[in-house]
């Protein structure tokens, strides 16, 4: 009995495998999906105001993250700073890696998870 208990604390003790094995075409899509659905749930009004800052009323399909930077501090003003820790965090989750310092910019960010990934 004593050793299967062993056995699960070693388990438990276990760090996690630091490098989350996705491949780029996946990551990208997570962060797009991250980026819209943080966007959404703050509203669909929201969502559409942010599409057309980046002139893309069909969705984002190939977006520059500097772009998107701009759109979020245009959209949501001083409170873009909050949204883009929700992206943050969302893309973090989906990955399921420790949420991540945001850095300058939410592209910066996305770049250090992207190379924690390869």
């Amino acid at each position: 009995m004593r050793c299967s208990t062993l056995a699960q604390k070693q388990k438990l003790d276990r760090k996690p495998d630091r490098k989350t094995r996705v491949d780029r075409r996946e990551f990208d899509q997570i962060v797009k999906t991250s980026i819209l659905e943080s966007v959404r749930m703050i509203g669909d009004d929201y969502l559409d105001l942010f599409l057309s800052f980046l002139q893309r009323k069909n969705g984002i399909r190939g977006f520059d993250l500097d772009d998107v930077d701009a759109a979020l501090d245009s959209v949501f003003s001083r409170f873009s700073i909050a949204v883009k820790h929700v992206i943050m965090f969302q893309i973090c989750a989906t990955l399921k890696i420790e949420p991540q310092k945001l850095l300058k910019s939410l592209e910066w960010t996305i770049q250090e998870i992207r190379s924690s990934c390869w």
